[in-house]
């Protein structure tokens, strides 16, 4: 009887609960309440049927084991089949988890296997439970379309919570004060693709400059000068390099 309910309990945690919303922010929160629960659990068996303390510890890792199976079976199952976006195309470990992403990560190469995911599945991958990657440059405009734009930040930005630096915030407000700013920096962009157009360059370069450009100019009211100098200025140099200890960890939130 414990087993069913904890069985039913896993499931109806899915179904009325962690279907709907962002739950990373909360993670700690949640963990900690389900240690407090096992232990409950556990103090419980151990009082209500008279059970040595490693019987009752037994007990409630079976109870806590069914309760999690078949919480993690139904999300599963859920992203698998009725999730809104498993009609889109992509690898079916990353529908499951995001953990296929943190293992493909862990060389920081995640380029590569992106470009590999267009060509077998075409201009929508989907790469994540809740994420896809879009490869074709008119969705650009829809993402990117200022105040007529429907789209936030992913959760991805969340990391350093409690802390918001300048360019992980997740506020539709806040960027909307600072996007007047930007139309320079843009117009300085265009000037430094102007100069190029007879030749093949390598345009990640440019985009580079002009968002460092940009947080430059609202981090220390000074920007870098990238963009003018068409040149690497040595502190985004040495953050580059530092970026790669980074790469596992683009995915989180993991789960």
């Amino acid at each position: 009887m414990e087993l069913l309910i904890a069985a039913i309990g896993g499931l109806a945690s899915h179904y009325f609960v962690f279907k709907f919303g962002e739950w990373h922010l909360q993670a700690t929160t949640i963990l900690k309440f389900y240690i407090a629960l096992f232990l409950l659990l556990a103090i419980a068996n151990a009082t209500l049927h008279q059970l040595p303390w490693h019987d009752s510890m037994l007990r409630s890792t079976v109870i806590a084991s069914t309760y999690a199976v078949c919480l993690w079976g139904s999300m599963v199952l859920y992203r698998l089949y009725f999730h809104p976006l498993c009609a889109f195309p992509g690898p079916r470990a990353a529908a499951a988890s995001k953990l296929w992403h943190v293992a493909q990560c862990s060389d920081s190469k995640i380029h590569l296997i992106m470009e590999k995911a267009h060509a077998q599945y075409g201009d929508f991958v989907r790469i994540g439970p809740n994420e896809l990657a879009i490869f074709d440059p008119r969705a650009l405009v829809e993402i990117n379309e200022g105040a007529k734009n429907l789209f936030s930040k992913p959760a991805w930005y969340d990391n350093l919570r409690p802390y918001t630096g300048l360019n992980t915030h997740r506020s539709k407000t806040v960027h909307g004060h600072r996007r007047r700013h930007i139309k320079d920096y843009a117009n300085q962009l265009d000037q430094a693709l102007s100069l190029h157009t007879e030749e093949t360059i390598e345009i990640n370069k440019f985009f580079y400059w002009f968002s460092f450009d940009v947080m430059g100019h609202f981090a220390f009211s000074r920007s870098f000068g990238m963009l003018k100098d068409q040149s690497w200025h040595h502190a985004v140099e040495m953050l580059r390099k530092g970026l790669a200890l980074v790469g596992p960890f683009t995915p989180v939130p993991w789960l």
